[in-house]
């Protein structure tokens, strides 16, 4: 498991330790190849700007523990899995997922889907994958 921790000559400025394993910058670099997306759009996934997420892949920083949860969350991909597994590696299809749902929907043209109903949309699945967490 992976610890977000802080080289202490760097004083907190979010700088990665060079033996700390962590894959949090190669899975994020992953996801957003295998989405084909710039890094400018899917910064606006994740609520960061296209610099955030340059660097992030650059592995020049690595997030704060709210960000990496934030981040986790909207991609839908456990915390432990986005930091600890190489996904480039992984068998397991974590990308095939709620969040391409909702990025699908997101992106749909106003012709086919008017922002009431995507909104909607988004939030009737969102209510059904909190139900299904819960049984």
């Amino acid at each position: 498991m992976a610890f977000f921790c802080y080289n202490s000559s760097t004083r907190g400025n979010g700088r990665r330790r060079d033996n700390m394993e962590n894959y949090f910058n190669k899975n994020i670099k992953f996801i957003r190849e295998k989405r084909k997306m710039s890094q400018n759009k899917f910064g606006e996934l994740l609520g960061v700007n296209q610099s955030t997420v340059k660097r992030w892949e650059d592995e020049d920083r690595i997030p704060t523990i709210d960000s990496a949860i934030e981040v986790s969350r909207k991609l839908s991909i456990p915390l432990n899995v986005l930091v600890g597994k190489d996904l480039s590696s992984d068998d397991t299809d974590y990308l095939s997922n709620i969040a391409d749902v909702k990025l699908s929907i997101k992106n749909l043209p106003s012709s086919e889907m008017n922002s009431e109903s995507k909104e909607s949309l988004i939030n009737m699945i969102d209510t059904l994958h909190n139900l299904s967490k819960k049984e």
